[in-house]
């Protein structure tokens, strides 16, 4: 999670493969959450989890290259956690 370079092509196939299906996980759970499926309680647990997922560099990175596949809200909603700018605001937190 520190370095997608260092790892071998099967461990990078395995880590995308990973990373991409937690981000998938957590957009569907922002967008129950934005519909109301999902309580402020429980959504706020996976804002954490999005968070501390997102400061390891190798995610970090991931997130960059991969971000245009993911719905545009949660990509605002990631941009906050991340501290960039974003061009929509979220008021659903």
């Amino acid at each position: 999670m520190a370095n997608l370079e260092d790892l071998n092509e099967d461990d990078a196939y395995h880590f995308v493969f990973w990373v991409n299906n937690v981000m998938r996980r957590y957009d569907n759970v922002y967008y129950q959450h934005r519909m109301g499926l999902v309580d402020r309680n429980r959504w706020e647990m996976h804002r954490t989890d999005i968070a501390l997922l997102l400061r390891a560099p190798g995610i970090a990175t991931w997130w960059h290259e991969h971000r245009p596949n993911f719905s545009p809200e949660f990509v605002t909603l990631v941009s906050e956690i991340l501290g960039e700018e974003s061009g929509q605001a979220d008021d659903s937190r």
